[in-house]
This record gives C-alpha cells, structure tokens and sequence, in this order.
C-alpha cells in the first residue's frame, strides 16, 4: 500500500520526494525491529524463570530425594508460571503493530533536531498524497512545508531509538542458569542427565547416584567368639567430606551349630570413625558387635554364625555370614626338672628347681633352674591346636638359647619341647586352633638359668698387704661362699726370694706353695678356714716376701682335674723388713694422724664458734667431729694391731701408741658429750667440753709432734686469741647490761657472771704466758733441724713480749675486778688486734715453709732422677763389659757417679728435717756404689758381685724418689687443705652476710615501702652489690677455683641470683621474686661449705687410711700439684645444684603466671648440670683396667706344713 501511495504522489521537487521516502522506509525498519526486540526479550524473560526454576527444583531434588508425585506438581506449577509469564509478556509483544507516525513520535523523543518535524513530514507526505491536484493554495502550502522538512531530514539516520540494553538483564537471567548447566556438564554430567531426567520427566523412575553407598570391608573370618568383632564398611565416596556422615545401621543375629537364631535380630549405629579407608579413601564406619552374652547361652557349643546386614538412607548392602568360635584354653602345664649327675646331692635342698612341677596358670616361672639340666615341658588344651608344618620360630628361639633335644604333639591337644638349659631364656609358644583362633592368654614358661660360679673365697685377716718382721705372728681367716655348696677349702703358702746375685730384682717364688691347713666341709654354701702362721717357722729374712692365698672347692670338684670347681682368693703380699725398717715404718704412719688432728682441733675451735653464736648446725658439726675422731681411733688401734702382731719390741712407741689411743678416747668421748650437751641447751657445759676435747687434742698433738715444726706454736696462739674473742664477746654484754652500774647495784646473777669472766680473763692471761714460753720452746727445739722457722718463731715471742700481751691481759682482768669493763673491752680489743697480726705473721711463715719445701724438693726429686738414669746406664755397660770380658775402665764412671750421689745426699741432708730420710737412701745408695767400685779395684775383679751392688744401688735410688715424691705429695696436699679451707671459710663468711641480708629483706615487708623503708632497702642493695663483687673477685683470688667447672657454675648462679636481688631492693616494694633469689643463692653458698667441709673430712680419713697400713713407704707414689677442689667435691655440689633447679622447677610449676626470662635461665642451667655432670663423670672414669686376679693356681700341696724346730730347714 505505502508503495504504490508513494508512486500515485503528486508531483514536487524529486529531491525532496527521495528523501521522504528514504525515512518512511527508516521508520518502517524501525517498527520492524522494535517488535522482534520485545518478543526477544519477552522469551529471554520465560526461558529465565524456567531454567532458574528447573535448576533449584533439581538442587531441592538433590538434597531432599524429593518423591515423585512432589516433582510432578514443582514442575507444574514451574509449567503455569512460565506460560503466565508468556501470555503477560509474549503474545502482547508478537501482537504488536506500530505506524509510521507512531514510530516517528518514538524517534523524536529520542532524537531532538527532529522534534516537530518528522511526525508532521510523514503525515503531510500522506495528506498530499490523497489530496487533489486543484485543491490550491492548501497543496502549495503542503510542498512548501514538505520541501523544508526533506531539506532538513536529509542528513537523518534514526538509529538511537533501537536500544538492546532492555534486553541485558533478561539476557543475563537465562545465561546464568545456561552458564552453570554447562559447568555441571563438564564437571558431572552424569549428575546433570540424572538431574534432567528426574526434573523434566518426573514420570520417570530415573534415581539419583547413591550417596551414602557401602561397602563391607570386614574380614571374612573366622572370628573368636570371646571377643568383640568389629563390622567396617566404607560409606559414601572418595569426595564425601569425613564431616558429612550419615546414620548407618548394622542389623545382626547370632546361629549356633545347627543354624537356629540366638535370640532377635539387633540393631545398632555403625560409627564414623573420622578417617578414610580403602584404595579410593572412602570414609571409614566401624562398629563392635559383642555377642558373648549371646554364645554363653549355649557354653557347650564350639562354632556360632554370626549374620548381619548394613543400611544407610540410600543403600543397603547383602546379609552376610561370618564364623565365630571358641578360642583354644589353657588347661595345664607340666615341668620335669632334671639335675646333672655332679648336682643331685642337692636335689632335695631346694637350692635349685627339680622334679615335677604342675600348674594351672598361663605363665610359669621355673627358677633357679642348674646350667645343664634337662627340662620337658608340656602343654594341654581345650580342643586340637594347629600343627605347623615348619619348625615354629619360637621353637628355633628356644634352640638358640638352649640345647633342643625334642618338639612334638603327643596328642591333638597336646605339645611338648625337651631341652637342656644352657642360659636363661622367656618360652612364649604361639598356639592356635585349626580354625587360625590364638590361645587369649599368653603363655610364657621363663627360664632363669642360674650358673654354678666358683666359689668366692676372701682373706678377712690380714685385711691388706702389709710389711711384717721376721717374727712376726699372724691370724689367717678367709671367708668362702658357693651358691650351691662347699666340699672343701685350703690356705696356701708361698715364700719368694730375691735371686742370688740380683740385687733389685723383685723377690721369686721359691719352691712349690705349701699347704697350711685344709679343712673338709659337708656341702655348705658359707664356711670359714682360719690359722696362726708363726713366720720364725718360715725362715724368712728381709727382702723376702711371703704370699697367702685361700682356696675353696665345691660340688664340681673332681680329683682328675684340681682347677674344675676352685676358687682362689687374691694373693695377700707380705714385705719381710727389719724390724728396724719397720718400726720407722709405724713411726711415719702417725704422721697422717698428726695432720688429721691438727684439722679436728681447728674445726673443733670452728665448732665452739659456732656454739657461741647458738646456730643451728652446731650440734650437727659437733656430732660429725665426734665421728672423725672415732675413725681416727680406729685407725690408730689398727697400728696398735701392727705394733703386736710384728712383736715389735720398742717400749717408746707402744707406749706413744698407746698413749695417743687413750687420749684420742678421752677427746672422743668429750666430744660425744659436747653434742649431747648442745642438743640439751646446755651451752655452758657444752663449751667446757669442747675445750677439754682441744686439751686433750693438743696434749697427743703435742706428743706426736716431737719438735718437728711451728704448728703448735700457732696453735696455742690460734686457741689464745679463740678464747680471748669469747671473753670479749661476754664482756661486752655484760657492759650494757651493768653500764653506769656500781658492784653493790649489780644484780646477784650479773655479779657471778664478772666473776665467771674476770676468772677467765686471769686464765687466758696465764695462757698467753704460756703460749709465748711456747714460742721460744718450738724456737729451740728446732734450731738444729730448722733454723729459718725457728727465726720466724723466736721473732714472734720477741713481738708477743713487746706487744705486753700478758700485762694487758692482766690488766684487763684487773679493770674487770673493778667492774669496769667497757675499759676492759677496749683492751682486751687492743690485744685481739696484737693476736691477729701475730697470727699472720705466724700462718706466713708456715705456709712459705711449705713452698721453700716444694722448691727444695723439686731439685732434689731432678737430680735423683738424674742419678737414676746414670745408674741405669752403668749397669748397662757392666752387662757388656762382662759379655765381652773386658772390664778396664768400668770403675772411672762410677767414680764420677759416686761424687755425684753423695752431693746430693748433701743437699737433702741440709734442706729440711723431712728430707733427711731422703738422704738416708741415697747415702745408702753411695754405700752400694763405692762396693761396686772395689769389687771392680779387687786384684781379681768380681764383676757379679760390682753387677750385684749397682742394682742395690739403684733400688735405693728408687727408693729415695719414691720418699721424695710422697713429702712433695703430702706439702702439696697441707697447701690444697690451706687453700680449701679459706675458700670455705670465705663461704661461710658470705654465706652469714647472705642470711643477713635476707632477714632484713623480710623485715620490710612485702606491702609498699615508706620512705624511711626505701632507704633500708637501698642500704640492703648497695651491700649485696658488695657480696656480689667479693664473689666476682674470688676467682682471682683462689687459685685452683677457675679449674673446677662446677664450682664456676655455682658462681656464675650466685652472681645471676645476687643480681636479681639487688635489682629487687632497688624497686618500691619488695617482690617475692627478691625474697627467693636469696633464699637460693644462700642455699648455694651453703651447699658450697658443705662439700669443702665433707671433702676435708673425708681427706683427713684417706690421709690417715694410707699411713697407717703399716706398710710400703707410707703415702701415695706420685708428688705433684693436688686440686683445691677434687672431682668428688664437684660431684657433690652437681648434686646440690640439681636439687636446686628441682626446687625452682616446683616453684614455677605453682607459679599463676610464669616468667619466661625465669623459665629460660632455668632450662638453661638443666643443660649446664647436664654438661658438665657428663663431663665430670668422663673425668672420674679414666677407664682403668684392672688386672683379673689368677685363680688357676697351682695344685696345692695335700698335707699342711710341719712347724720348723730350732735350727732345722723348712720343707
């Protein structure tokens, strides 16, 4: 229609006409694609709210299992609201028709330069159209608005009226659900076919892919009916989540033997175990099905059928059967014990397990079971046991650890191993049923084999090797024991001499060992075997040695072979010397006692200070003091024995032993009274005590000293000035308690205290007379022997006299007569101070006495040295020269050799008095030499006998560096017990000013401190900054103290808890951090006195312990430096300081709030103890290898030895 109105228009400018037809033809286009935009959007709009609603349909589906008949009304219902939606929105827009002048007004609104002109333009082109050609002016008018319209539509192209953002949104509604149909596709597709079908055609049976499917995984069986069986199956599938479980149920029944149901079916959760199983990792259920109480119904029965099914909400697996039966019980055990032919006397001891032993238990013990005996054990069960076809492992166990002889089944129930029991062994047979079910209980047989040892043999007395005379009587008592019985025992003899012409050579055995005595014994397991051997009866002369042994035998004994069943004891070895050699010998043992005392009577003095202050440890140090003067005493009746038993007839020293044993008793006993007195409250008496137990101390010290150095000198000053301080100290006290105080207002109590003190005043003035009457003594005494001491002594009496000490002290009694006794105070500090410089000058001397003996000794332990190895060499070359029988020139060296030893006899001679000994050997040594010389001189040279003389000689060359050690080892160890002591003096000193310290903390409190409290506590700081320096410079100060890592430990705590004290008194308020930090360093200062305490007192016993044997040289071998602080000290502070960190573990355990610097220092120092504890243990443990004494002795001679007549040989 529009074309042929535009050919039949009426004619104008064809310009003109061209361009309205052009935007008819536009806005024709524009209609068009308007309506196919809104039927597009209207079907974008309905496909959207069916794919989103096809999509939570089938998500609900997918969570819930919606049934059928619910998915068939969803998608109805689906169905009508999309069809609502399209009669809405669809057919409006299908139905849609817009004209030209509508689509012109649509385009005007959205383009402004055609506003007014475009929809006027198309509806004049109609207009003029129909019009005729003579309506006039009015189709003028027309043309003319036409032709101004075309001119200004020429340019026209309307194409912001079609606008496709109305269609996003709707577009964007039906691509999500597209774009998340495609994800499923490409991740699930057989979810979405499923999903499709069950959503589309919900007619349809389809189902969706079962979620919780199972899978048993339970062992097929069968099963011990005893016990629990666990029913596992995998549930779900290896995507399922192990936090997505489901209810699972297991439904179960229990047949027995002839198939009839035990009771109902039962129901019951199978659990999620919160792991995966299975090769895919599917989530694991399990649960326990007990059907004990079921099977005990029927106890007769030995087989039951276990059926059982599981479900979940969408699975459900097959009922499955599983056997269960009785496990295979014990009944009884049988044990058959036979013993070894040599041990069935004791069979019926019950030494050793034999016979027949029955039992009922699972577990056997057979003990003690003899090395070699035969054992049959046999077992019976419940029902027939399996047979292995191999030799089971535990029975090759069995053979490896005994001899197997058999291993059968006597029956079907029954089995049985033979063996013969060579070590102890754990019998642990696995036994199973033929349906593979194992025995419940274990079964254990243990074997404890028990060896036939030796039998232990131990010579009792003598207790060690000793020296003994010649004439010498000794008790012989040996101890045996045998784990299963004595037949016999011996003591044997064997006399060794030094070999004819080889003088040095170590003594050889002579002849066969004799037997002294024998002695039969009926199958003991202890005996004893003793006898007095009168030595007269072995001949023996000095430098022979005599060798005890005992022997004893026991069942395995045989008369074929004397070595089968012995057992030897070690070898007692005793020296033969002179008796001459041997009284010195004794002598010199009293000088280990001497030292010990003079450290008991200093520690005594310590002790009576202690009692002084009334502090607690007194009656503790008292009681310990007793306990070493008690070993002292035993010690010393131990040299009493020696003296006796040797028959040694020198009336001086049994009387001086004698003497000095009943005066070590009296001190003893006094002490033991001091303690009990302490322990009383009795301080007075107690302090009397004490005093006479440093009477009698000084008296025996005073016996045994003989002159030889200062020590009692400095003793009696040490004691004048101990005395003095106690006096001073009550005087002093009484003078506040009386001051302004004339004699007739003294109470009656004060007036018979200054009459206590002015009676110990006039006393101690006596004594100090004394003591300087001593001083000249010792100066005289030992002028000869030591004149540089006896200067030092002299000097000290001449200062003593010009200091007036005895008028001062007079004075100071007569002062206190008067009752004035702050004027007596004053002096008697006046002549304290005068004591001390004394004193000092005195320990000085001493101590540099010790040092210059060092010295000494060093040259002369080189130059014996020196002698030795000329010696050595001389004998040499005798050998040679006697080889190639040309002794010319042999005696010129020797010459040269003897001038040399003899110097240096001179200078031990004229060194000290110790080193006289020393002396006497190697004088004896020159002596050797210059016969040597002469036999070499002799008309006809005797080179044996000049061979003979030089190995004398050089066995006294030895000798005198063996004494000469042992006097350097013991100055070493008197300046160690010097240096030990200051330190631990130094301890206690810091120790008491640490107590102090913390008492005063305590006192301030623990609520904030006032002003005048904060002062205090400063005060309190600033001296534990000072205790703090002193420790920092001890190591300075004490050699020997940086060598010892654990006292460096100790240190390295003090100074880290002294730090954290003086820090605490530094703040406001006094924490309990403060208050434990010195609480711990004063237990670590107390720890430190205590093991330098322990290690003196245990230093005293081992000095005196290696003297008094009585035998060799006395002391230990080797001189050099001793430690200030041997390991056994360190190993007991170690232990002090673990039960600190202990302490400070609990501590911070109950601690609400834990300090984590605390925590660190603690842990810290665990790791430290740990170090250094197994470094202290690698330095204690040199693994030494001690040679395994030699029990294969010869066969002894059968008949004991005749007792030798006068004049007669011994046999």
């Amino acid at each position: 229609m529009n074309s042929e109105h535009d050919s039949t228009s009426p004619t104008h400018d064809p310009q003109d006409a061209a361009v309205l037809r052009r935007v008819r033809r536009q806005l024709r286009s524009i209609a068009s694609r308007l309506r196919m935009l809104l039927v597009l959007r209207a079907l974008l709009m309905c496909a959207g709210v069916l794919l989103v609603s096809a999509l939570l349909l089938g998500l609900a589906d997918y969570l819930l299992r919606l049934p059928q008949f619910m998915r068939l009304i969803f998608m109805l219902g689906i169905a009508l609201a999309v069809l609502r939606l399209a009669i809405k929105r669809l057919l409006p827009a299908w139905r849609s028709v817009l004209s030209e002048s509508d689509v012109a007004l649509l385009v005007e609104k959205h383009e402004p330069e055609t506003r007014g002109v475009l929809a006027s333009a198309v509806d004049l082109d109609r207009e003029q159209a129909r019009s005729s050609e003579d309506e006039g002016i009015s189709t003028a008018l027309r043309s003319a608005a036409l032709h101004t319209a075309a001119h200004r539509l020429s340019a026209f192209k309307p194409t912001s009226v079609l606008r496709t953002s109305s269609l996003t949104r709707p577009g964007l509604q039906a691509l999500v659900p597209i774009a998340i149909l495609i994800l499923l596709a490409l991740l699930s597709p057989v979810m979405l076919r499923v999903g499709a079908q069950r959503v589309l055609m919900p007619w349809n049976d389809t189902r969706w892919p079962v979620r919780y499917a199972i899978d048993d995984i339970t062992p097929p069986g069968p099963y011990a009916i005893d016990a629990p069986i666990a029913i596992r199956g995998l549930v779900g599938n290896p995507d399922t989540p192990l936090s997505d479980t489901t209810r699972a149920l297991i439904n179960w029944r229990l047949l027995d033997e002839s198939g009839d149901a035990i009771g109902d079916w039962s129901r019951t959760l199978l659990m999620p175990q919160r792991r995966r199983g299975g090769e895919q990792g599917i989530p694991l259920y399990e649960q326990l099905i007990d059907a004990r109480e079921r099977a005990a119904r029927f106890p007769e029965q030995q087989r039951f059928t276990l059926e059982y099914r599981i479900s979940t909400r969408d699975d459900q697996s097959r009922t499955r059967s599983v056997t269960m039966v009785r496990p295979p019980v014990l009944r009884s055990t049988s044990v058959e014990l036979e013993l070894p032919a040599y041990a069935r006397p004791i069979a019926d001891r019950g030494i050793v397990a034999s016979g027949t032993i029955e039992s009922k238990a699972s577990d056997t013990l057979i003990a003690p079971v003899l090395r070699g005996s035969r054992i049959t054990l046999s077992w019976q069960f419940s029902k027939p046991i399996a047979k292995d076809e191999q030799t089971p492992e535990w029975v090759e166990q069995v053979g490896e650890l005994g001899e197997l002889i058999a291993f059968d089944h006597p029956d079907e129930s029954s089995m049985r191993i033979e063996l013969i029991a060579r070590d102890s062994l754990l019998i642990e047979p696995a036994i199973r049923d033929r349906a593979g079910i194992p025995v419940r209980t274990p079964i254990t047989a243990s074997v404890e084999v028990l060896d036939d040892l030796r039998p232990s043999v131990q010579i009792v007395e003598p207790r060690r090797d000793e020296a003994l005379s010649p004439r010498a009587m000794i008790d012989i008592n040996a101890e045996l024991s045998d784990d299963l019985g004595l037949t016999r025992s011996a003591i044997m003899a064997q006399v060794a001499k030094v070999p004819a012409g080889s003088a040095g050579a170590p003594p050889e055995p002579v002849g066969e060992p004799v037997t002294l005595v024998t002695q039969d014994i009926n199958i003991e397991m202890r005996s004893t075997i003793q006898h007095t051997l009168d030595l007269t009866s072995l001949g023996l002369v000095p430098g022979d040695e005599l060798r005890l042994w005992a022997i004893g035998w026991d069942l395995r004994a045989v008369d074929s072979d004397p070595s089968i069943g012995r057992g030897a004891s070690s070898v007692r070895v005793f020296q033969i010397v002179a008796s001459d050699d041997l009284i010195e010998q004794v002598r010199r043992s009293l000088d280990p006692l001497r030292n010990n005392l003079r450290s008991l009577d200093v520690r005594q003095g310590e002790v009576q200070q202690l009692v002084r202050q009334q502090s607690d440890r007194a009656a503790e140090e008292q009681r310990s003091l007793s306990e070493r003067l008690r070993a002292n005493q035993s010690a010393l009746s131990q040299l009493d024995e020696t003296v006796k038993r040797n028959r040694i007839e020198d009336e001086a020293l049994r009387s001086t032993i004698e003497d000095a044993n009943r005066l070590l008793e009296e001190a003893a006993d006094q002490s033991e009274q001091a303690d009990d007195q302490i322990r009383r409250g009795s301080e007075d008496a107690a302090q009397s005590s004490q005093r006479r137990v440093r009477d009698r101390l000084g008296e025996l010290l005073s016996m045994l000293d003989q002159g030889q150095d200062a020590w009692m000198a400095l003793r009696n000053v040490q004691q004048l000035r101990s005395d003095l301080e106690s006096i001073s100290e009550d005087t002093k006290q009484l003078a506040q308690r009386t001051a302004g105080q004339t004699l007739e207002e003294m109470s009656e109590e004060d007036r018979s205290a200054l009459e206590q003190i002015l009676d110990r005043q006039l006393q101690n003035a006596e004594d100090a007379r004394q003591a300087v009457n001593t001083l000249d003594q010792r100066a005289q005494e030992l002028e000869e022997n030591d004149p540089t001491q006896a200067e030092a002594l002299r000097r000290a009496a001449n200062d003593a006299r010009a200091a007036q000490l005895e008028e001062k002290l007079r004075e100071a009694g007569a002062q206190i007569g008067q009752n004035q006794t702050g004027s007596a105070n004053q002096t008697q500090e006046e002549v304290l101070e005068e004591l001390e410089q004394l004193l000092e000058e005195l320990e000085n001397t001493i101590q540099n006495r010790d040092n210059a003996l060092r010295r000494e000794l060093a040259s002369i332990i080189e130059s014996i040295k020196g002698l030795i190895d000329a010696q050595e060499r001389e004998i040499v070359r005798l050998d040679r020269a006697m080889l190639d029988d040309d002794l010319g020139g042999m005696d010129a060296r020797l010459i040269t050799l003897v001038g040399n030893t003899l110097s240096v006899r001179d200078e031990a001679l004229g060194a000290f008095p110790e080193t006289r000994t020393i002396a006497e050997h190697i004088g004896r040594a020159g002596n050797a030499q210059n016969s040597a010389i002469s036999a070499l001189r002799s008309n006809t040279p005797d080179a044996d006998a000049a061979q003979q003389s030089q190995r004398g000689a050089l066995q006294h060359l030895r000798n005198a560096l063996e004494e000469a050690q042992r006097l350097d080892e013991q100055a070493a160890q008197r300046q160690a017990e010097q240096a030990r002591d200051a330190l631990r003096k130094q301890y206690e000193s810091m120790l008491e000013t640490q107590s102090t310290i913390h008492d005063e903390t305590v006192a301030l409190g623990d609520d904030d401190l006032g002003r005048r409290q904060r002062s205090q506590a400063r005060a309190l700081a600033a001296r534990q900054g000072e205790l703090r320096d002193e420790l920092l410079a001890m190591a300075d100060q004490h050699e020997g103290l940086s060598e010892a890592p654990i006292f460096t430990l100790a240190h390295a705590q003090l100074d880290r808890l002294m730090a954290q004290s003086g820090a605490g008194l530094e703040e406001r308020r006094i924490e309990t951090r403060t208050n434990q930090s010195q609480r711990q360093a004063m237990t670590i200062l107390a720890s430190l006195v205590e093991v330098l305490q322990e290690q003196q007192q245990q230093q005293d016993e081992s000095d005196f312990e290696d003297g008094s044997s009585g035998g060799g040289e006395g002391g230990g071998q080797g001189g050099g430096e001793q430690p200030v602080i041997p390991p056994v000290a360190e190993l007991k502070l170690l232990r002090s300081m673990q039960q600190l960190v202990a302490d400070q573990t609990r501590a911070i355990s109950e601690q609400e709030t834990r300090d984590d610097s605390e925590v660190r220092s603690v842990v810290d120092l665990q790791r430290q103890l740990f170090e250094q504890g197994a470094s202290l243990i690698e330095r204690m443990n040199p693994n030494p290898n001690p040679t395994e004494p030699d029990t294969n002795q010869e066969t002894p001679n059968p008949e004991p030895i005749n007792p030798v007549e006068e004049g007669g040989a011994t046999p």
